[in-house]
């Protein structure tokens, strides 16, 4: 169990002064000057990392959803068209061959 200070943190973490004030009482920062136990500052620092990835990994996969129910939205547009124009077209040519009488 190593005990450091904030000018540790700094250095080794390239942690500011702001971020050392704001977390310090999360990761349990004690005494004054502020000491810190070394693992516990590792530790809350490694939550952090991992719940800042997971945030962004989740917003990935959210675009690439919506990307996905977009282009499916889309394909089955032009799809329907696709239907809607063959339907027609059989449509013009059934009236065309179609003997008309008066």
């Amino acid at each position: 169990m190593e005990i450091v200070d904030d000018a540790y943190l700094i250095e080794r973490f390239g942690l500011s002064k702001h971020f050392i004030a704001e977390h310090a009482p999360k990761w349990g920062a004690f005494s004054r000057p502020r000491k810190h136990i070394l693992e516990e500052v590792e530790r809350y620092l490694a939550a952090l990392s991992q719940a800042k990835r997971d945030k962004y990994a989740n917003i990935e996969i959210r675009k690439h959803a919506n990307k996905q129910m977009v282009k499916s939205i889309v394909d089955e547009v032009f799809a329907k068209r696709a239907l809607r124009q063959r339907t027609a077209l059989v449509d013009q040519k059934k009236t065309q061959a179609s003997p008309r009488t008066k």
